[in-house]
């Protein structure tokens, strides 16, 4: 079942099989918490899909390596996600998680600090 919960509203198909078929979006207090206890069982069960990754003495996997060198070499968010098969939001918390770990504030000094620590070749 496809939704979308903003604030005290969520919008639900109208038939969850046809998207074409049209939506409804519904106000209704009971409504809205159904559907925030829905999506939070759901994320609750959810698995993390890099969980089983190695990773090497630096403590980075070879993806989050891969998308250092993409981004060291210019590539924006959406291209980097392209080329590693996934998500615009993956690759944002990808890159928001490396450069906490670096301790950079931006993307400039993340590929700094990347560069320094032999993360990038």
């Amino acid at each position: 079942m496809k939704l979308v919960i903003f604030g005290d509203a969520v919008v639900l198909g109208i038939d969850p099989q046809d998207n074409s078929v049209g939506a409804v979006v519904h106000h209704s207090i009971a409504v809205v918490n159904l559907a925030r206890e829905y999506y939070e069982s759901y994320w609750r069960r959810a698995d993390d899909p890099f969980a089983d990754e190695q990773r090497d003495e630096d403590g980075i996997s070879s993806l989050e390596a891969e998308l250092l060198q993409l981004l060291v070499q210019g590539a924006t968010d959406e291209q980097a996600g392209r080329k590693l098969g996934v998500s615009l939001r993956t690759i944002r918390r990808m890159a928001a998680k490396l450069s906490e770990q670096a301790g950079a504030s931006g993307r400039l000094e993340l590929g700094v600090r990347a560069a320094q620590r032999g993360w990038v070749r």
